[in-house]
């Protein structure tokens, strides 16, 4: 339970003494990091909504790629694949490299860098006006996604 008490929170607890029964409660004044450390819920959602634009990327890429195969006047079976196929290729081989920048550098940091590599990313696949300039784009996001 938290009280304020002249502007700074105390976190209260209530204790019974074990021989007269009594209620005592005892305060602690929350330090600056306490009070600054977001919750555990919200680390939750952030992760989820990063996990969720990466699944969601990958299987709108395949869906569409029938679409992006029309739109560049490609064949299906042709080279409009690799929009797909860079795009694992570059998550497959940045995953141990991502894992290690995290040990070093922060969790928090590397994904963060992460998902700004992936939005730009995605944002130059929306802005792509060849074929080539999108198999380059999907290769960043994955680099941005195992990031």
């Amino acid at each position: 339970m938290a009280h304020e008490q002249s502007g700074e929170t105390m976190n209260v607890q209530e204790m019974q003494t074990p021989r007269t029964g009594v209620q005592v409660e005892e305060r602690h004044t929350l330090t600056g990091s306490e009070r600054a450390r977001p919750s555990r819920w919200a680390i939750l959602a952030i992760v989820a909504v990063g996990v969720f634009m990466a699944n969601l990327d990958s299987s709108i890429a395949n869906i569409s790629l029938p679409s992006i195969a029309t739109a560049f006047g490609v064949a299906l079976s042709g080279v409009v694949e690799w929009v797909v196929i860079t795009y694992l290729v570059a998550i497959a081989s940045v995953l141990l490299t991502a894992g290690r920048l995290a040990d070093m550098f922060g969790h928090k940091t590397v994904w963060l860098a992460g998902l700004l590599v992936f939005t730009g990313s995605s944002a130059l696949c929306g802005a792509a006006r060849s074929l080539p300039v999108l198999i380059v784009a999907r290769g960043l996001q994955g680099l941005g996604e195992r990031c």
